[in-house]
């Protein structure tokens, strides 16, 4: 695919077809006029669009001379050689000549006779190398762990370059890179998620790469973060985020603000990935505060309580979603049945809704329902698995039990389907959590007018 982007406003918001672009990772840019001034590693970064149009690097492998290099760094990275001071130099010339070669205006304008920008984009993606595959020697990991904090680097300077497809590329590979576990590469994509000057195109990369990242934290053999002052900037640039007012412009058109819709769904998926439902932060001896109120912020995401703009269904079930991956373990004064309890009541909301929708084959603008339903319902799972507490457990599964089915039957039903979710309502009202707010001790923490308790 070869579409040539108009960046009158995709410099700003993303199209539907730039979102088609983004996603196959072969959106190219206008050219413009190059200056070949190399910059020096570890110096300030300029801000977004101002950094040097063509980084240049310090070798070109393209030169028969330099040939040996390229085929010594292949070497490095099959293993087939031990990472040494010797050949450490040769990391760094390969991270700047597979990232700076995203800003080149031949790549970009698809000269004759040379590659074109998704040719140069993979050929860097196949540089990473995927720890779960294949058994990778002792040597390929240290090529890994060392190589891929200098493509950090370098891929940092590219996402400051003024041409958009450079940058929208140099995200793709950051978010590979963050997917196999690459905790560098969270701390660009936490400055591009909070650069207000971004396109959402970058940022919809972003988002994709942090929630991967914070992914591999899942399960037996999960993964998680190490440096947790790492974690907490990634998590507090993903709330920051999905807290804020979407920036459209007052004449936007509706393909405009779906896709701005688009991206926030994702980056609430990416936040409700992070799995702590807060972080204690002890005042003194006695009395402490809950920081980082991921769970609190995705709650009221899900129910449209007190939100700078009215969200999607979409980004309320990807709220829901992102409540049931939270782990109740990480947090002692997390009440897991308060969020089961909204929870059911949001399920509950999302059946009425699919019941009052136009099912008629001549909609233009049909619901993902069966989809959405899915997510829902493989949530309910995970929060039945991680996602409550010995206290809580009982009352999860009471309501999990109620809320699968009404999800079942739109998944499998007819269009015209019609699931009740009279039972899961009334045992909702029979049935109050124990709890009042959603962290012990947390008076404020609840979502709407606060319902009456067990107790």
């Amino acid at each position: 695919m070869n579409l040539q982007l108009s960046c009158n406003r995709a410099a700003s918001f993303v199209t539907s077809a730039a979102l088609v672009c983004l996603m196959s990772g072969t959106l190219r840019a206008q050219p413009t006029k190059e200056t070949q001034v190399q910059p020096k590693a570890g110096q300030v970064q300029p801000k977004v669009g101002q950094g040097q149009e063509r980084l240049v690097p310090e070798k070109d492998w393209k030169s028969r001379d330099l040939s040996d290099e390229l085929k010594q760094f292949e070497a490095l990275r099959k293993g087939e050689q031990p990472i040494t001071d010797a050949n450490k130099a040769l990391l760094d010339r390969g991270a700047q000549w597979f990232a700076y070669r995203l800003t080149w205006s031949e790549y970009q304008e698809g000269k004759p006779g040379t590659k074109s920008l998704h040719n140069i984009s993979k050929e860097a993606l196949d540089q990473i190398i995927d720890p779960k595959a294949s058994r990778p020697s002792p040597n390929m990991l240290q090529f890994k762990e060392d190589f891929e904090k200098r493509f950090v680097i370098r891929l940092q300077e590219v996402t400051k370059n003024p041409r958009l497809a450079a940058r929208v590329n140099a995200a793709i590979i950051l978010a590979k890179l963050a997917e196999r576990g690459c905790e560098e590469s969270a701390d660009v994509l936490a400055e591009i998620i909070k650069d207000p000057a971004e396109s959402d195109g970058v940022k919809l990369w972003a988002f994709r790469g942090l929630g991967r990242l914070f992914g591999l934290g899942y399960g037996d053999n999960g993964t998680p973060m190490k440096n947790k002052e790492r974690e907490a900037r990634a998590i507090a640039a993903l709330t920051e985020f999905v807290t804020s007012r979407p920036k459209l412009p007052e004449n936007a058109t509706k393909e405009e603000v779906a896709a701005a819709a688009y991206v926030r769904t994702r980056a609430i998926a990416a936040l409700g990935q992070t799995r702590y439902p807060g972080i204690v932060v002890p005042i003194d001896k006695k009395t402490f505060k809950i920081d980082r109120t991921t769970a609190l912020v995705l709650l009221k995401l899900m129910r449209a309580d007190s939100q700078p703009k009215e969200p999607t269904l979409a980004e309320q079930v990807a709220a829901a979603t992102g409540v049931c991956h939270l782990q109740a373990k990480l947090l002692e004064q997390y009440n897991p049945d308060y969020a089961a309890y909204q929870l059911g009541r949001f399920i509950a909301d999302f059946c009425q809704k699919y019941r009052d929708a136009d099912h008629s084959p001549g909609n233009k603008r049909p619901m993902p329902w069966k989809s959405m339903a899915l997510q829902l319902s493989q949530g309910l799972k995970e929060l039945q698995a991680e996602g409550g507490n010995r206290k809580s457990a009982g009352y999860i599964e009471k309501m999990c039990k109620l809320a699968d089915p009404i999800l079942q039957d739109i998944m499998v039903g007819p269009p015209k389907a019609s699931p009740d979710q009279a039972a899961l309502a009334n045992w909702l009202d029979q049935n109050l959590p124990k709890h009042a707010t959603l962290y012990q001790g947390v008076a404020t923490a609840t979502v709407g007018n606060p319902d009456k308790t067990a107790e």
